[in-house]
Protein backbone atom coordinates (compact mmCIF):
# COMPACT_ATOMS: atom_id res chain seq x y z
CA UNK A 1 0.00 0.00 0.00
CA UNK A 2 2.80 2.40 0.88
CA UNK A 3 6.20 2.84 -0.71
CA UNK A 4 9.20 2.23 1.50
CA UNK A 5 9.90 5.95 1.60
CA UNK A 6 6.50 6.96 2.85
CA UNK A 7 4.82 4.03 4.53
CA UNK A 8 6.54 4.01 7.93
CA UNK A 9 4.73 6.77 9.75
CA UNK A 10 1.83 6.92 7.32
CA UNK A 11 0.79 3.63 8.88
CA UNK A 12 1.69 4.88 12.33
CA UNK A 13 0.09 8.29 11.95
CA UNK A 14 -3.06 7.40 13.86
CA UNK A 15 -3.85 5.77 17.15
CA UNK A 16 -4.50 2.07 17.18
CA UNK A 17 -8.19 2.47 17.23
CA UNK A 18 -10.40 5.12 15.75
CA UNK A 19 -11.24 8.25 17.66
CA UNK A 20 -10.40 10.03 20.89
CA UNK A 21 -13.65 10.26 22.74
CA UNK A 22 -15.17 12.99 24.78
CA UNK A 23 -13.44 14.28 27.88
CA UNK A 24 -15.48 17.39 28.41
CA UNK A 25 -19.09 18.36 28.91
CA UNK A 26 -21.26 18.27 25.80
CA UNK A 27 -23.95 20.79 24.92
CA UNK A 28 -26.93 21.28 22.63
CA UNK A 29 -28.30 17.79 23.08
CA UNK A 30 -31.76 17.04 21.81
CA UNK A 31 -31.54 15.20 18.52
CA UNK A 32 -31.51 11.43 19.03
CA UNK A 33 -29.71 9.21 16.57
CA UNK A 34 -32.19 6.82 15.05
CA UNK A 35 -30.75 3.70 16.65
CA UNK A 36 -27.80 3.74 14.26
CA UNK A 37 -29.97 3.41 11.17
CA UNK A 38 -27.76 4.28 8.24
CA UNK A 39 -25.77 3.01 5.31
CA UNK A 40 -24.05 -0.33 5.60
CA UNK A 41 -21.14 -2.28 4.16
CA UNK A 42 -21.60 -6.06 4.12
CA UNK A 43 -18.56 -8.29 4.44
CA UNK A 44 -18.11 -11.99 3.81
CA UNK A 45 -18.91 -14.54 6.45
CA UNK A 46 -16.31 -14.42 9.25
CA UNK A 47 -14.43 -17.61 9.93
CA UNK A 48 -13.54 -17.01 13.61
CA UNK A 49 -15.44 -15.94 16.67
CA UNK A 50 -14.89 -15.43 20.34
CA UNK A 51 -14.88 -18.49 22.48
CA UNK A 52 -15.18 -18.94 26.17
CA UNK A 53 -11.47 -18.58 26.87
CA UNK A 54 -11.81 -20.65 30.06
CA UNK A 55 -12.71 -23.88 28.29
CA UNK A 56 -12.54 -23.18 24.55
CA UNK A 57 -16.27 -23.83 24.00
CA UNK A 58 -18.44 -21.46 21.96
CA UNK A 59 -20.78 -19.35 24.06
CA UNK A 60 -24.37 -18.42 23.43
CA UNK A 61 -26.20 -15.70 25.24
CA UNK A 62 -28.73 -18.15 26.70
CA UNK A 63 -25.97 -20.26 28.21
CA UNK A 64 -24.45 -17.46 30.24
CA UNK A 65 -27.07 -17.04 32.89
CA UNK A 66 -28.47 -13.94 31.22
CA UNK A 67 -31.78 -12.80 32.66
CA UNK A 68 -33.00 -10.69 29.75
CA UNK A 69 -36.76 -10.52 29.78
CA UNK A 70 -36.91 -10.77 26.01
CA UNK A 71 -34.92 -10.36 22.84
CA UNK A 72 -36.16 -7.78 20.35
CA UNK A 73 -38.52 -9.44 17.88
CA UNK A 74 -37.98 -6.65 15.34
CA UNK A 75 -34.25 -5.79 15.43
CA UNK A 76 -32.90 -2.52 14.12
CA UNK A 77 -31.22 -2.13 10.74
CA UNK A 78 -27.87 -2.17 12.55
CA UNK A 79 -28.55 -5.48 14.28
CA UNK A 80 -29.97 -7.04 11.12
CA UNK A 81 -26.79 -5.99 9.32
CA UNK A 82 -24.68 -7.57 12.06
CA UNK A 83 -26.56 -10.81 11.69
CA UNK A 84 -26.26 -10.73 7.89
CA UNK A 85 -22.53 -10.17 8.32
CA UNK A 86 -22.28 -13.37 10.34
CA UNK A 87 -22.11 -11.75 13.77
CA UNK A 88 -25.08 -13.54 15.24
CA UNK A 89 -26.11 -13.82 18.87
CA UNK A 90 -23.44 -15.84 20.63
CA UNK A 91 -20.71 -13.92 18.80
CA UNK A 92 -19.39 -10.93 20.74
CA UNK A 93 -18.66 -7.86 18.61
CA UNK A 94 -15.71 -5.60 19.43
CA UNK A 95 -16.98 -2.08 18.83
CA UNK A 96 -15.15 1.17 18.13
CA UNK A 97 -15.86 4.39 16.22
CA UNK A 98 -13.83 5.97 13.43
CA UNK A 99 -13.58 7.67 10.07
CA UNK A 100 -11.34 7.57 7.00
CA UNK A 101 -8.59 9.52 8.77
CA UNK A 102 -7.96 6.42 10.85
CA UNK A 103 -7.95 3.66 8.24
CA UNK A 104 -4.32 2.78 8.96
CA UNK A 105 -5.04 2.60 12.66
CA UNK A 106 -8.15 0.47 12.18
CA UNK A 107 -6.27 -1.96 9.96
CA UNK A 108 -3.58 -2.11 12.61
CA UNK A 109 -6.16 -2.93 15.26
CA UNK A 110 -7.58 -5.69 13.04
CA UNK A 111 -4.08 -7.15 12.59
CA UNK A 112 -3.48 -7.20 16.35
CA UNK A 113 -6.89 -8.75 17.05
CA UNK A 114 -6.15 -11.39 14.40
CA UNK A 115 -3.12 -12.36 16.48
CA UNK A 116 -5.51 -13.50 19.23
CA UNK A 117 -8.22 -14.86 16.92
CA UNK A 118 -10.80 -12.07 17.36
CA UNK A 119 -10.27 -10.03 14.19
CA UNK A 120 -13.49 -11.12 12.50
CA UNK A 121 -15.50 -9.63 15.36
CA UNK A 122 -14.19 -6.07 14.87
CA UNK A 123 -17.07 -3.67 14.10
CA UNK A 124 -16.39 -0.02 13.30
CA UNK A 125 -19.18 2.54 13.54
CA UNK A 126 -18.03 4.72 10.64
CA UNK A 127 -18.54 8.46 10.41
CA UNK A 128 -17.89 8.68 6.65
CA UNK A 129 -18.29 6.56 3.53
CA UNK A 130 -14.61 5.71 2.98
CA UNK A 131 -14.42 4.17 6.46
CA UNK A 132 -17.57 2.12 5.84
CA UNK A 133 -16.27 0.86 2.47
CA UNK A 134 -13.03 -0.54 3.92
CA UNK A 135 -13.13 -4.34 3.83
CA UNK A 136 -10.63 -5.27 6.56
CA UNK A 137 -13.34 -4.96 9.23
CA UNK A 138 -17.13 -4.76 9.48
CA UNK A 139 -17.95 -1.11 8.78
CA UNK A 140 -21.38 0.33 9.55
CA UNK A 141 -22.11 3.84 8.29
CA UNK A 142 -23.59 6.01 11.04
CA UNK A 143 -25.97 8.63 9.66
CA UNK A 144 -24.93 11.98 11.14
CA UNK A 145 -27.00 15.12 11.53
CA UNK A 146 -25.05 17.91 9.73
CA UNK A 147 -26.54 20.56 12.03
CA UNK A 148 -24.95 19.09 15.16
CA UNK A 149 -21.37 18.84 16.33
CA UNK A 150 -19.79 15.50 15.43
CA UNK A 151 -18.42 14.92 18.93
CA UNK A 152 -21.90 15.28 20.39
CA UNK A 153 -23.14 12.57 18.07
CA UNK A 154 -20.16 10.31 18.79
CA UNK A 155 -21.07 10.38 22.47
CA UNK A 156 -24.66 9.58 21.62
CA UNK A 157 -23.63 6.71 19.35
CA UNK A 158 -21.83 5.11 22.29
CA UNK A 159 -25.07 5.08 24.29
CA UNK A 160 -27.50 4.14 21.52
CA UNK A 161 -25.33 1.40 20.03
CA UNK A 162 -24.87 -0.11 23.48
CA UNK A 163 -28.60 -0.13 24.13
CA UNK A 164 -29.27 -1.58 20.68
CA UNK A 165 -26.79 -4.41 21.18
CA UNK A 166 -27.90 -5.26 24.70
CA UNK A 167 -31.62 -5.35 23.98
CA UNK A 168 -30.90 -7.70 21.08
CA UNK A 169 -28.93 -10.10 23.23
CA UNK A 170 -25.33 -9.24 22.34
CA UNK A 171 -22.44 -9.31 24.78
CA UNK A 172 -19.93 -6.80 23.43
CA UNK A 173 -16.65 -4.99 24.02
CA UNK A 174 -16.30 -1.26 23.51
CA UNK A 175 -12.90 0.42 23.29
CA UNK A 176 -11.87 4.04 22.93
CA UNK A 177 -9.61 5.46 20.27
CA UNK A 178 -6.56 5.97 22.46
CA UNK A 179 -6.09 2.32 23.43
CA UNK A 180 -3.43 0.00 22.06
CA UNK A 181 -3.08 -3.76 22.46
CA UNK A 182 0.34 -5.26 23.12
CA UNK A 183 1.76 -8.37 21.47
CA UNK A 184 2.37 -10.14 24.77
CA UNK A 185 -1.02 -10.65 26.42
CA UNK A 186 -4.43 -11.57 25.06
CA UNK A 187 -6.58 -8.99 26.90
CA UNK A 188 -9.61 -11.28 27.03
CA UNK A 189 -7.66 -13.92 28.92
CA UNK A 190 -7.03 -11.30 31.61
CA UNK A 191 -10.78 -10.75 31.97
CA UNK A 192 -13.41 -12.97 33.56
CA UNK A 193 -14.88 -15.40 31.01
CA UNK A 194 -18.43 -15.15 29.75
CA UNK A 195 -19.14 -18.48 31.45
CA UNK A 196 -18.58 -16.83 34.84
CA UNK A 197 -22.10 -15.61 35.57
CA UNK A 198 -21.18 -13.56 38.66
CA UNK A 199 -20.61 -10.30 36.75
CA UNK A 200 -22.68 -8.02 34.53
CA UNK A 201 -20.05 -5.65 33.19
CA UNK A 202 -16.24 -5.43 33.34
CA UNK A 203 -14.58 -2.01 33.31
CA UNK A 204 -11.08 -0.67 33.09
CA UNK A 205 -10.42 1.34 36.25
CA UNK A 206 -9.97 5.09 36.07
CA UNK A 207 -7.94 5.29 39.27
CA UNK A 208 -6.68 3.14 42.09
CA UNK A 209 -10.05 3.43 43.85
CA UNK A 210 -13.44 2.55 42.39
CA UNK A 211 -13.55 4.93 39.41
CA UNK A 212 -14.61 3.36 36.11
CA UNK A 213 -13.17 4.24 32.71
CA UNK A 214 -15.69 3.75 29.92
CA UNK A 215 -12.92 3.58 27.30
CA UNK A 216 -12.69 -0.21 27.72
CA UNK A 217 -15.49 -2.44 28.95
CA UNK A 218 -17.11 -5.81 28.31
CA UNK A 219 -20.88 -5.71 28.77
CA UNK A 220 -23.03 -8.80 29.24
CA UNK A 221 -26.49 -8.68 27.66
CA UNK A 222 -28.74 -8.66 30.71
CA UNK A 223 -31.34 -6.47 32.37
CA UNK A 224 -28.79 -4.81 34.66
CA UNK A 225 -26.48 -3.55 31.90
CA UNK A 226 -29.39 -2.43 29.73
CA UNK A 227 -30.68 -0.43 32.70
CA UNK A 228 -27.21 1.08 33.21
CA UNK A 229 -27.09 2.26 29.59
CA UNK A 230 -30.69 3.49 29.45
CA UNK A 231 -30.47 5.46 32.69
CA UNK A 232 -27.09 6.92 31.73
CA UNK A 233 -28.35 7.94 28.30
CA UNK A 234 -31.46 9.58 29.76
CA UNK A 235 -29.34 11.53 32.26
CA UNK A 236 -26.90 12.55 29.50
CA UNK A 237 -29.76 13.89 27.36
CA UNK A 238 -31.09 15.78 30.37
CA UNK A 239 -27.82 17.29 31.68
CA UNK A 240 -25.32 17.37 28.80
CA UNK A 241 -22.70 16.30 31.36
CA UNK A 242 -19.57 14.20 30.72
CA UNK A 243 -20.65 10.70 29.68
CA UNK A 244 -18.03 8.95 31.82
CA UNK A 245 -19.05 10.85 34.95
CA UNK A 246 -22.69 10.02 34.31
CA UNK A 247 -22.02 6.30 33.84
CA UNK A 248 -19.91 6.25 37.00
CA UNK A 249 -22.73 7.87 39.01
CA UNK A 250 -25.38 5.49 37.72
CA UNK A 251 -23.14 2.42 38.01
CA UNK A 252 -22.10 3.21 41.58
CA UNK A 253 -25.73 3.75 42.60
CA UNK A 254 -26.81 0.47 41.03
CA UNK A 255 -23.83 -1.35 42.55
CA UNK A 256 -24.71 0.06 45.96
CA UNK A 257 -28.27 -1.18 45.51
CA UNK A 258 -26.92 -4.58 44.43
CA UNK A 259 -28.63 -4.35 41.07
CA UNK A 260 -25.41 -4.27 39.02
CA UNK A 261 -22.37 -6.54 39.41
CA UNK A 262 -19.18 -4.75 38.32
CA UNK A 263 -15.83 -6.43 37.84
CA UNK A 264 -12.94 -3.95 37.89
CA UNK A 265 -9.99 -4.97 35.73
CA UNK A 266 -6.44 -5.07 37.08
CA UNK A 267 -4.62 -1.77 36.44
CA UNK A 268 -1.37 -3.71 36.06
CA UNK A 269 -2.85 -5.39 32.98
CA UNK A 270 -5.29 -2.73 31.75
CA UNK A 271 -3.06 0.31 32.03
CA UNK A 272 -4.40 3.82 32.53
CA UNK A 273 -1.48 5.92 31.32
CA UNK A 274 -2.28 9.03 33.34
CA UNK A 275 -1.68 6.98 36.51
CA UNK A 276 1.86 6.05 35.42
CA UNK A 277 4.92 8.18 36.20
CA UNK A 278 6.00 7.40 32.64
CA UNK A 279 8.22 10.44 32.14
CA UNK A 280 10.38 9.27 35.03
CA UNK A 281 10.02 5.51 35.01
CA UNK A 282 9.63 4.40 31.40
CA UNK A 283 11.59 6.56 28.97
CA UNK A 284 15.34 6.08 28.79
CA UNK A 285 15.42 2.61 30.39
CA UNK A 286 14.85 -0.18 27.88
CA UNK A 287 14.65 -2.82 30.59
CA UNK A 288 11.94 -0.88 32.44
CA UNK A 289 9.86 -0.11 29.36
CA UNK A 290 10.02 -3.68 28.08
CA UNK A 291 8.82 -4.99 31.44
CA UNK A 292 6.00 -2.43 31.38
CA UNK A 293 4.90 -3.55 27.92
CA UNK A 294 5.16 -7.28 28.62
CA UNK A 295 3.01 -6.96 31.74
CA UNK A 296 0.31 -4.97 29.92
CA UNK A 297 -2.65 -6.33 27.97
CA UNK A 298 -3.82 -2.89 26.86
CA UNK A 299 -2.47 0.63 27.35
CA UNK A 300 -5.02 3.45 27.46
CA UNK A 301 -3.27 6.74 26.64
CA UNK A 302 -5.29 9.02 28.87
CA UNK A 303 -3.99 12.58 29.46
CA UNK A 304 -1.91 12.43 26.25
CA UNK A 305 -2.94 15.02 23.67
CA UNK A 306 -4.41 13.75 20.44
CA UNK A 307 -1.46 14.55 18.18
CA UNK A 308 0.83 12.39 20.36
CA UNK A 309 -1.40 9.39 21.06
CA UNK A 310 -0.28 7.61 17.89
CA UNK A 311 3.37 8.22 18.79
CA UNK A 312 2.96 6.67 22.22
CA UNK A 313 0.97 3.76 20.79
CA UNK A 314 3.79 2.98 18.37
CA UNK A 315 6.64 3.69 20.78
CA UNK A 316 5.35 1.29 23.41
CA UNK A 317 4.92 -1.62 21.03
CA UNK A 318 1.30 -1.13 20.03
CA UNK A 319 1.76 -1.34 16.27
CA UNK A 320 1.77 -4.49 14.17
CA UNK A 321 3.80 -5.27 11.06
CA UNK A 322 1.01 -3.96 8.86
CA UNK A 323 2.18 -3.46 5.25
CA UNK A 324 5.73 -4.34 6.27
CA UNK A 325 6.07 -1.46 8.72
CA UNK A 326 8.75 -3.37 10.61
CA UNK A 327 9.69 -6.21 8.24
CA UNK A 328 10.30 -4.07 5.16
CA UNK A 329 11.29 -0.59 6.37
CA UNK A 330 12.91 2.26 4.51
CA UNK A 331 16.49 3.23 5.34
CA UNK A 332 16.75 4.81 8.78
CA UNK A 333 18.87 7.25 10.79
CA UNK A 334 18.96 7.53 14.56
CA UNK A 335 20.54 9.70 17.26
CA UNK A 336 22.08 9.17 20.68
CA UNK A 337 23.37 11.21 23.62
CA UNK A 338 21.70 14.52 22.77
CA UNK A 339 22.14 16.87 25.72
CA UNK A 340 22.05 20.51 26.78
CA UNK A 341 19.53 23.27 27.28
CA UNK A 342 16.22 23.08 25.43
CA UNK A 343 17.63 25.43 22.77
CA UNK A 344 20.77 23.32 22.33
CA UNK A 345 18.71 20.12 22.08
CA UNK A 346 16.38 21.75 19.55
CA UNK A 347 19.38 22.68 17.38
CA UNK A 348 20.84 19.18 17.54
CA UNK A 349 17.55 17.51 16.64
CA UNK A 350 17.04 19.95 13.75
CA UNK A 351 20.55 19.21 12.49
CA UNK A 352 19.97 15.44 12.63
CA UNK A 353 16.58 15.75 10.92
CA UNK A 354 18.15 17.84 8.16
CA UNK A 355 20.81 15.16 7.66
CA UNK A 356 18.18 12.41 7.48
CA UNK A 357 15.97 14.44 5.15
CA UNK A 358 18.83 15.36 2.82
CA UNK A 359 20.08 11.77 2.59
CA UNK A 360 16.62 10.25 2.06
CA UNK A 361 16.48 8.39 5.37
CA UNK A 362 13.62 8.12 7.83
CA UNK A 363 14.43 9.71 11.18
CA UNK A 364 14.12 7.75 14.41
CA UNK A 365 12.85 10.25 16.97
CA UNK A 366 15.11 10.66 20.02
CA UNK A 367 13.55 8.48 22.69
CA UNK A 368 15.08 10.49 25.51
CA UNK A 369 17.50 13.39 25.95
CA UNK A 370 19.51 14.86 28.82
CA UNK A 371 18.32 18.38 29.53
CA UNK A 372 19.07 21.30 31.80
CA UNK A 373 15.70 22.99 32.34
CA UNK A 374 15.71 26.68 33.18
CA UNK A 375 12.67 27.69 35.22
CA UNK A 376 12.20 31.40 35.99
CA UNK A 377 11.50 31.88 39.68
CA UNK A 378 11.10 35.64 39.45
CA UNK A 379 12.53 38.51 37.41
CA UNK A 380 15.99 37.98 38.87
CA UNK A 381 16.29 34.24 39.52
CA UNK A 382 16.26 30.99 37.54
CA UNK A 383 15.99 27.46 38.89
CA UNK A 384 18.06 24.84 37.04
CA UNK A 385 16.72 21.27 36.94
CA UNK A 386 18.63 18.43 35.29
CA UNK A 387 16.85 15.42 33.74
CA UNK A 388 19.10 12.70 32.40
CA UNK A 389 16.35 10.96 30.39
CA UNK A 390 13.54 13.35 29.54
CA UNK A 391 11.35 12.00 26.69
CA UNK A 392 12.37 13.55 23.38
CA UNK A 393 8.72 14.40 22.64
CA UNK A 394 8.78 16.72 25.66
CA UNK A 395 11.40 18.98 24.06
CA UNK A 396 10.81 19.07 20.29
CA UNK A 397 7.29 18.74 18.90
CA UNK A 398 6.96 15.43 17.10
CA UNK A 399 3.65 16.66 15.70
CA UNK A 400 5.37 19.64 14.06
CA UNK A 401 7.67 17.26 12.19
CA UNK A 402 4.68 15.26 11.00
CA UNK A 403 2.89 18.46 9.96
CA UNK A 404 5.96 19.44 7.94
CA UNK A 405 5.77 16.14 6.07
CA UNK A 406 9.05 14.78 7.46
CA UNK A 407 9.59 11.02 7.54
CA UNK A 408 9.86 10.00 11.19
CA UNK A 409 9.25 6.87 13.27
CA UNK A 410 9.03 6.21 16.99
CA UNK A 411 12.09 6.38 19.23
CA UNK A 412 11.95 2.65 20.04
CA UNK A 413 11.46 1.58 16.43
CA UNK A 414 14.49 -0.72 16.36
CA UNK A 415 13.53 -2.38 19.65
CA UNK A 416 9.93 -2.82 18.49
CA UNK A 417 11.14 -4.25 15.19
CA UNK A 418 13.20 -6.86 17.02
CA UNK A 419 10.27 -7.96 19.20
CA UNK A 420 7.52 -7.85 16.56
CA UNK A 421 9.50 -9.34 13.66
CA UNK A 422 11.13 -12.30 15.37
CA UNK A 423 14.81 -12.67 14.59
CA UNK A 424 15.05 -9.19 13.07
CA UNK A 425 18.16 -7.38 14.28
CA UNK A 426 18.99 -4.27 12.31
CA UNK A 427 22.70 -3.44 12.01
CA UNK A 428 23.69 0.00 13.28
CA UNK A 429 26.75 2.17 12.78
CA UNK A 430 27.79 4.71 15.40
CA UNK A 431 29.04 8.03 13.99
CA UNK A 432 30.66 10.62 16.26
CA UNK A 433 29.15 13.95 15.18
CA UNK A 434 31.81 15.92 17.06
CA UNK A 435 34.49 14.62 14.71
CA UNK A 436 32.86 16.50 11.82
CA UNK A 437 32.33 19.82 13.57
CA UNK A 438 35.78 21.23 12.95
CA UNK A 439 36.24 24.85 13.95
CA UNK A 440 36.02 27.31 11.03
CA UNK A 441 35.11 24.49 8.64
CA UNK A 442 31.81 25.19 6.88
CA UNK A 443 31.93 21.86 5.03
CA UNK A 444 31.30 19.76 8.16
CA UNK A 445 27.69 18.93 7.34
CA UNK A 446 28.51 18.06 3.72
CA UNK A 447 31.22 15.64 4.84
CA UNK A 448 28.84 14.01 7.32
CA UNK A 449 26.18 13.75 4.61
CA UNK A 450 28.69 11.95 2.43
CA UNK A 451 29.37 9.37 5.12
CA UNK A 452 25.63 8.76 5.55
CA UNK A 453 25.10 8.40 1.79
CA UNK A 454 27.92 5.87 1.60
CA UNK A 455 26.35 3.75 4.36
CA UNK A 456 24.35 0.80 2.94
CA UNK A 457 20.60 1.27 3.28
CA UNK A 458 20.17 -1.82 5.50
CA UNK A 459 22.55 -0.33 8.10
CA UNK A 460 21.18 2.37 10.41
CA UNK A 461 23.66 5.18 11.19
CA UNK A 462 23.37 6.46 14.76
CA UNK A 463 24.55 10.05 15.11
CA UNK A 464 26.26 10.21 18.51
CA UNK A 465 26.29 13.75 19.94
CA UNK A 466 28.26 12.91 23.09
CA UNK A 467 31.40 14.56 21.68
CA UNK A 468 29.58 17.73 20.59
CA UNK A 469 31.15 19.76 23.39
CA UNK A 470 32.73 23.18 22.82
CA UNK A 471 36.37 23.02 23.88
CA UNK A 472 35.61 19.74 25.68
CA UNK A 473 33.22 21.56 27.99
CA UNK A 474 30.29 19.51 29.36
CA UNK A 475 26.90 20.88 30.34
CA UNK A 476 27.56 19.54 33.84
CA UNK A 477 30.62 20.11 35.97
CA UNK A 478 32.12 17.06 37.74
CA UNK A 479 30.56 18.16 41.03
CA UNK A 480 27.13 18.41 39.41
CA UNK A 481 26.75 14.72 38.49
CA UNK A 482 24.20 12.78 40.51
CA UNK A 483 22.79 9.26 40.27
CA UNK A 484 19.19 10.52 40.39
CA UNK A 485 17.05 10.75 37.27
CA UNK A 486 16.35 14.43 37.92
CA UNK A 487 17.72 16.85 40.45
CA UNK A 488 18.29 20.51 41.28
CA UNK A 489 21.45 22.10 39.85
CA UNK A 490 21.35 25.35 41.77
CA UNK A 491 24.82 24.93 43.24
CA UNK A 492 27.27 27.79 43.59
CA UNK A 493 28.70 28.88 40.26
CA UNK A 494 26.50 26.67 38.07
CA UNK A 495 24.62 29.57 36.45
CA UNK A 496 27.91 31.06 35.25
CA UNK A 497 29.09 27.67 33.98
CA UNK A 498 25.88 27.13 31.99
CA UNK A 499 26.00 30.65 30.56
CA UNK A 500 29.58 30.25 29.36
CA UNK A 501 28.95 26.77 27.97
CA UNK A 502 25.91 27.97 26.03
CA UNK A 503 27.91 30.79 24.42
CA UNK A 504 30.72 28.42 23.45
CA UNK A 505 28.22 25.87 22.09
CA UNK A 506 26.50 28.47 19.93
CA UNK A 507 29.88 29.67 18.65
CA UNK A 508 30.85 26.13 17.69
CA UNK A 509 27.60 25.69 15.74
CA UNK A 510 28.19 28.94 13.87
CA UNK A 511 31.83 28.25 13.00
CA UNK A 512 31.19 24.67 11.91
CA UNK A 513 28.30 25.64 9.66
CA UNK A 514 25.89 23.51 11.67
CA UNK A 515 23.57 26.47 12.38
CA UNK A 516 23.39 27.55 8.75
CA UNK A 517 22.84 23.96 7.60
CA UNK A 518 19.89 23.56 10.01
CA UNK A 519 18.22 26.94 9.35
CA UNK A 520 15.38 25.70 7.16
CA UNK A 521 14.67 22.70 9.41
CA UNK A 522 14.52 24.92 12.48
CA UNK A 523 11.79 26.92 10.76
CA UNK A 524 9.76 23.73 10.20
CA UNK A 525 10.11 22.33 13.73
CA UNK A 526 8.67 23.70 16.95
CA UNK A 527 10.02 23.53 20.45
CA UNK A 528 7.57 22.48 23.16
CA UNK A 529 6.51 25.67 24.94
CA UNK A 530 6.26 23.87 28.29
CA UNK A 531 9.65 22.17 27.99
CA UNK A 532 11.10 23.97 31.01
CA UNK A 533 8.27 22.85 33.27
CA UNK A 534 6.59 19.69 34.49
CA UNK A 535 3.91 18.56 32.06
CA UNK A 536 0.20 18.45 32.82
CA UNK A 537 -2.76 16.41 31.62
CA UNK A 538 -3.06 16.86 27.83
CA UNK A 539 0.04 19.05 28.00
CA UNK A 540 2.91 16.70 27.14
CA UNK A 541 4.10 19.13 24.47
CA UNK A 542 2.38 22.45 23.90
CA UNK A 543 3.44 23.97 20.59
CA UNK A 544 2.37 26.71 18.20
CA UNK A 545 0.67 25.07 15.24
Amino acid sequence: MFSNDTKLWSIASSTLVALVFLSFALTDIGFKLSSLHGLKTTLGQPTKHWRDWSNGQPETILATGSNLKSIQEDPSDFVRWLQQSGITIGRHPIITIGDSNYLGALKNLRARLDQYGYGDDLVVLCLDDACAQETSYHGWRVALDPTRAVLQQVAEVKFTSGIDLLQNGYNFVFLDGDISLTIYRDPFKDMLPISDVLWDIQFQMDNAGHGLNIGWFLARACNATEELFRRSYAQWLDTSAWDQAIMNDVAHEMEGNQTLRIHRLDLARFRNFMLEDWERDIFGSEETVQTFIQESAIIHYTCVERDLKSYFGANLGGFSDLDGYYSNPASLLGVANIAGTSEAIFQQVAFALQISNSTGRTFIWPNSVSIVQMRPVDANAIQYIYHNQLPGVRVVSHASARTAGLKVVEGRYLQNQQHIVKGSVRSTRKIEVGMFLQQDDQSSAARLEGVIRDTPSHITPILDFSSVQPQGRSWLRPQDFNIQISYDLNAEGYADHLHDTSILFEGMLQKSGMSKYSESMMLELRRCKNVEWDMGCLKVCEWDK
